[in-house]
């Protein structure tokens, strides 16, 4: 998966686990998950690094909240050359 082809939240979740095999959620019961362009959710405990890199690679706007649970605007999402 490309991240061109990302479109969604659904997106963003199936391309981090193909990126680096780790799953996040996207609650869509949740509150804090109304905006459609923006995903919140928890990172699994000690994968809190990695996730974090791939996002720095890709210049993915990341803002901690609490308990390992982070908003994403993954909409802005750019390669890093």
């Amino acid at each position: 998966m490309r991240s061109t082809e990302i479109k969604n939240k659904a997106d963003f979740v199936q391309f981090i686990k193909y990126y680096i095999n780790i799953e996040i959620t996207n609650d869509a019961t949740d509150l804090s998950n109304r905006n459609r362009n923006i995903l919140y959710t928890r990172f699994p405990d000690m994968k809190e690094r990695l996730v974090l890199s791939v996002l720095a690679e890709y210049k993915i706007r990341v803002e901690e909240h609490r308990d390992n649970y982070y908003w994403i605007w993954f909409k802005t999402m750019k390669k890093v050359a």
